[in-house]
């Protein structure tokens, strides 16, 4: 989740309450969601990330560093 903000991204507040995941903006204004490792959730590695983009190389950029994935 670090490194996303870190990117760019923003912490946004949803009225989510208490839960155990963060939602975050990317720099364009998606929402997504960030669970951190925990026993109780097996959350296993990201398939994918689709969103639409006015940018979609500024926004590729951003998810394949935020990620550590290639971006295609």
């Amino acid at each position: 989740m670090s490194r996303a903000l870190d990117l760019g991204a923003r912490r946004l507040d949803l009225g989510q309450g208490d839960v155990p995941w963060e939602v975050l903006a990317d720099p364009e204004g998606n929402e997504f969601c960030v669970l951190p490792p925990h026993p109780r959730y097996d959350t296993g590695a990201v398939a994918a990330i689709l969103v639409e983009s006015n940018d979609p190389p500024r926004l590729g950029r951003f998810w394949s560093l935020a990620t550590g994935c290639r971006s295609r």
